[in-house]
C-alpha cells in the first residue's frame, strides 16, 4: 500500500469498500464502465508493475477497434477474452458489417475534409474523438487504415489514450520506409541496392544510369505496404507510367506518393519474421513465415514455419530482426520482412531486408498457431503494462508446435453481391487461437460486401502438430486445406477459391518450391482456362461499327487515357480504374476511333457504366487456333466492354462455361450463360431499356408524331396520314407497313428528309 500516494487510483477503489489489504471484491462488484473489479485489480496490478519499470501505461479499461471486417473482429474477439468492453466505428457504407455487430458499442465515424468510402477510417481525429465520446481508455488501430499512423499515436498520447501498439517515434521510423532502410544498414543487417529521394520519374532514371542498375527494378511507396504502391519495373519504356501508378496507388491507400526503388530480386522467397517486445527491454521472435504465394504483389498463401530452412540461416534472420527491435526501442507486435535468394538450406545463402511493418499483420494467424501464442490478447496486456516474463513469453520458452497454413479468399467482381449461403465446415473456430481449422471471416449470410475496401472476404487457417515430422504435417496441412476449402460453402459473391485450390495442389507447392515469381510463372496453370475460340479477323466486307466500352466492375476512375478522335490499336489501354484499393488497366480488344468520352477522372462507375463510345470495324471469326496465331484467350475478356491481363484477379469471369453437347434425346438447349454475371444483368437493363424507347417511338410513329405535333394537325382540320390510308383500305383488310422509324429523325429535325 505503500506504493500509492494520496490520490492514486487505488484510492477510487478504496472508496467502493475495497481495502488493498484485507478484502477480495466480491464477484457481483462492478467498475463503473462495466468491467469486474478483479479484471480493474488485475490491470491496476499491471499498471503498478509497469511504473516500478519506469514505463508509464494507462490499463486498458474500454477498447476502441479503429478498424472494418475481419481484423476488427478479431481484435474484438480478444478483447473480450479479457474482459474489455469495446467499441466499433464505421464508415456509412459499412453500417452492416459484422464488426459493428460484434462491438459492445458502435460510433459512425466521417470525415469532414476527404470524400469516398475509406476516408472516415483515415480521419486520426475523428477517431479520437469517438474513443472521447465514448470513453474508450485504448485505441487499437489493426492493420491498415491509420495502424502506421504517427499522427494517431501522437493525438492518443495528447488525450491521455493508450495506443495499442509501437511508441509514436518507433511508427515514425518504420513508416518511413527510408529511415528503416538507413537504421538497418547502421546495424549491420543487409539491405538492397536502391535510391531513397525520388521526387519523380527523372530522378528515377538518372539513378539507374548512374548506378548501371539491371532490370527489373522495384518500385515502393515509402509509406506503404501490403503490396499496395508497387510496381515492377522490366524495361525503361514501362518507367514513366509505372511511376505515374505507384504514387496514385499510394496517395489513394496512405495519403502519400512518395516512392523509393530498389533492385528487383527474382526468384526469391519472401519472408518475414513476428517480434512481440514490451517495451521495457524485452524482444522474442515467434520464428518465421513464408509469404512467397503472391499475385501483384499482395500474399495469398502463408505458412509457418518456412520449409526446409537450416538453423544457421535462421539464426541469422532472426537475430537481424531483433536487432532492429531493440534498435528501435519497439513495443507490442511487428513483422519484419526479408526476401531470401538461394537454397533455404544453404546457411550462407544470401538474404536482405525489405522493411519492418509496426503492427499486426493479417498473416499473423499462421504465427500464432504455429507457436500457440495470441498475439492479440498479447498487445492489449503489453499495453496495459505487462512485460515479456510477465506473460510468459521469454524466447526459450516458445518452440515451433504446429505447421500453419492460410489461404486468404477475396471476393472478385461478379456474383449477386449478397451472400446467400456462408457456411464454415464442421468443427471450425474463428477469431481465437488453438483449432486445427480456423476462419476468421467478415461474412455472413444477406450480408452485401463492399467492393470499396480490402477484398478479404475470409482467411482459412489449418494447422497440424509437428510431433517430430515437419514435413508429415505440411503435407497434411496441405491435404486438409483443400478439403476446408471443399467444404467452406459461400454462394453469392465470387471468390478466389478455385485459384487457391489450383495453388495448394501445384507440385512446386507440394514440393515447397515456391518463389515470389511462382505465381506469375505458373499463372496458366492457376488459372482456368476457357474453352478454345477462335480467332477473329477482319472480314473483307467489314463495316464500321458504334460501341460502348462499359466498366467491367465498380470501381473509381484514375485516369481515361484518350479523347475523341483518337486512334486506339486492339489492347490499348483506354482508362484506370481503382477498386479495392487496387489499378487496373481497361482494354479494348477491337481497334478503331474514340467518338465520345462518357467517363472522367474521379468519377465513381458502377459495373456496365459507359466509359467511352469508339467506332470500330467488326471481326469475323476465323478456325485458326488461338495460341498458334498468337492471340492471347486467358485472362482477356473478348468484345468491347475491355479486357485484363492474364489471371487479373479483378475478372473471374472470363473463362467460358462449357455448354453441354446435345444428344438424340435432347429437347432443350441448354444455354452456358451466367444470368447471375453483373455484365450480364446490365446488358439485360440496357436491353430492355431500349426494347421500352422502341415500343414508345413505335406509338408516336403510329399516332402520326408528338402530342403537340397531332393536335396542330388536328386543329387545321387535317387527318394524321394512318387515318387517311385507313378511309381508302378495303374493308377487313390490314395496312402493313415497312420500315416505321424510317422518318423518325425528321420528328426532332435531326434529318431533313427520309424515303422507304
Amino acid at each position: 500500500s505503500g506504493l500509492f500516494a494520496s490520490g492514486d487510483p487505488l484510492s477510487a477503489l478504496c472508496r467502493q469498500g475495497l481495502s488493498p489489504i484485507t478484502r477480495r471484491p466480491s464477484t457481483d462488484a462492478m467498475h463503473p464502465m462495466g468491467r469486474p473489479v478483479r479484471s480493474r485489480i488485475s490491470a491496476l496490478s499491471a499498471h503498478v508493475c509497469s511504473a516500478r519499470r519506469g514505463f508509464a501505461t494507462r490499463p486498458v479499461e474500454k477498447l476502441l477497434v479503429a478498424n472494418r471486417g475481419e481484423i476488427a473482429v478479431r481484435i474484438m474477439t480478444a478483447a473480450k477474452a479479457l474482459q474489455i468492453p469495446t467499441v466499433g466505428v464505421y464508415a456509412a457504407p459499412d453500417k452492416e458489417c459484422m464488426h459493428v455487430k460484434t462491438a459492445d458499442e458502435v460510433v459512425e465515424v466521417t470525415n469532414p475534409h476527404v470524400a469516398g468510402a475509406v476516408a472516415p477510417y483515415l480521419h486520426p481525429a475523428g477517431i479520437v474523438g469517438a474513443a472521447k465520446q465514448t470513453g474508450a481508455t485504448a485505441i487499437h488501430p489493426g492493420y491498415g487504415f491509420l495502424s502506421e499512423s504517427y499522427e494517431l499515436a501522437k493525438l492518443c498520447e495528447e488525450a491521455g489514450i493508450t495506443f495499442v501498439g509501437p511508441p509514436k517515434e518507433a511508427l515514425h521510423l518504420f513508416g518511413d520506409k527510408v529511415q528503416a532502410r538507413g537504421l538497418a544498414v547502421r546495424n549491420d543487417v543487409p539491405v538492397v541496392e536502391g535510391c531513397t529521394d525520388l521526387p519523380d520519374a527523372a530522378a528515377a532514371r538518372a539513378f539507374i544510369e548512374e548506378k548501371k542498375l539491371p532490370f527489373p527494378i522495384v518500385l515502393k511507396a515509402i509509406h506503404g505496404g501490403g503490396g499496395r504502391g508497387m510496381r515492377v519495373v522490366r524495361k525503361w519504356e514501362e518507367l514513366d507510367e509505372m511511376f505515374a501508378r505507384c504514387t496514385s496507388e499510394a496517395a489513394t491507400a496512405f495519403g502519400d506518393g512518395s516512392l523509393f526503388l530498389e533492385e528487383y530480386l527474382e526468384n526469391a522467397r519472401h519472408l518475414e519474421v513476428q517480434v512481440l517486445a514490451d517495451g521495457q527491454g524485452g524482444a522474442v521472435h515467434l520464428y518465421e513465415r513464408d509469404c512467397s504465394v503472391q499475385q501483384r504483389h499482395q500474399k495469398v498463401v502463408e505458412f509457418a514455419p518456412a520449409r526446409g530452412l537450416s538453423e544457421e540461416l535462421r539464426k541469422k534472420i532472426t537475430d537481424s530482426a531483433l536487432k532492429l527491435v531493440h534498435a528501435s526501442n519497439y513495443r507490442s507486435a511487428g513483422t519484419v520482412e526479408f526476401l531470401v535468394r538461394g537454397d533455404l538450406s544453404d546457411p550462407n545463402a544470401r538474404f536482405v531486408f525489405m522493411e519492418m511493418n509496426p503492427r499486426i499483420q493479417v498473416e499473423h494467424t499462421v504465427s500464432e498457431e504455429a507457436c500457440q501464442v495470441d498475439l492479440v490478447q498479447s498487445q492489449l496486456k503489453i499495453a496495459g503494462g505487462a512485460s515479456l516474463a510477465d506473460l510468459g513469453l521469454l524466447q526459450d520458452q516458445i518452440s515451433l508446435k504446429k505447421v500453419s497454413i492460410q489461404c486468404r479468399m477475396s471476393m472478385m467482381p461478379g456474383g449477386k453481391g449478397t451472400l446467400e449461403k456462408y457456411n464454415f465446415p464442421p468443427g471450425t473456430t474463428s477469431f481465437t487461437q488453438g483449432g486445427e481449422i480456423r476462419i476468421d471471416g467478415l461474412g455472413y449470410l444477406g450480408l452485401s460486401p463492399s467492393l470499396m475496401y480490402d477484398p478479404l472476404l475470409a482467411k482459412v487457417i489449418v494447422s497440424e502438430a509437428i510431433n517430430g515430422n515437419l514435413e508429415g504435417a505440411y503435407e497434411s496441412a496441405r491435404a486438409k486445406s483443400l478439403t476446408v476449402l471443399d467444404d467452406f460453402e459461400i454462394v453469392g459473391v465470387n471468390t478466389n477459391t478455385g485459384m487457391i485450390k489450383n495453388i495448394l495442389a501445384h507440385p512446386d507447392f507440394v514440393r515447397g518450391e515456391v518463389f515470389t515469381s511462382f505465381v506469375e510463372k505458373n499463372l496458366a496453370e492457376l488459372t482456368k482456362t476457357p474453352a478454345k475460340r477462335k480467332k477473329k479477323k477482319a472480314a473483307a466486307n467489314a463495316q464500321p461499327v458504334k460501341m460502348t466500352v462499359e466498366a467491367p466492375f465498380e470501381g473509381s476512375v484514375v485516369e481515361v487515357k484518350v479523347k475523341a478522335g483518337d486512334v486506339v490499336q486492339s489492347g490499348d489501354t483506354i482508362a484506370v480504374l481503382s477498386a479495392m484499393k487496387l489499378d487496373t488497366d481497361v482494354r479494348v480488344e477491337n481497334g478503331g476511333t474514340i467518338l465520345e468520352v462518357k467517363a472522367s477522372a474521379g468519377q465513381q462507375l458502377s459495373g456496365g457504366d459507359p466509359i467511352l463510345v469508339m467506332e470500330s470495324v467488326a471481326a469475323a471469326e476465323d478456325e485458326s487456333d488461338d495460341e498458334e496465331a498468337g492471340v492471347t484467350t486467358r485472362g482477356g475478356r473478348r468484345g468491347a466492354q475491355g479486357f485484363f491481363s492474364a489471371g487479373d484477379p479483378l475478372e473471374p469471369w472470363l473463362e467460358s462455361a462449357s455448354c453441354p453437347a446435345p444428344t438424340s434425346s435432347s429437347s432443350v438447349l441448354k444455354s452456358s450463360v451466367r444470368t447471375d454475371d453483373a455484365r450480364f444483368q446490365a446488358r439485360l437493363k440496357a436491353n430492355q431499356a431500349l426494347a421500352a424507347e422502341l415500343k414508345q417511338r413505335l406509338a408516336q410513329v403510329s399516332a402520326g408524331g408528338s402530342a403537340k405535333s397531332v393536335e396542330q394537325h388536328l386543329k387545321r382540320d387535317k387527318f394524321m396520314a394512318r387515318d387517311r390510308i385507313g378511309r381508302i383500305l378495303d374493308p377487313g383488310t390490314k395496312f402493313l407497313e415497312l420500315s416505321q422509324l424510317a422518318a423518325w429523325g425528321m420528328y426532332s429535325g435531326d434529318v431533313n428528309s427520309a424515303s422507304v
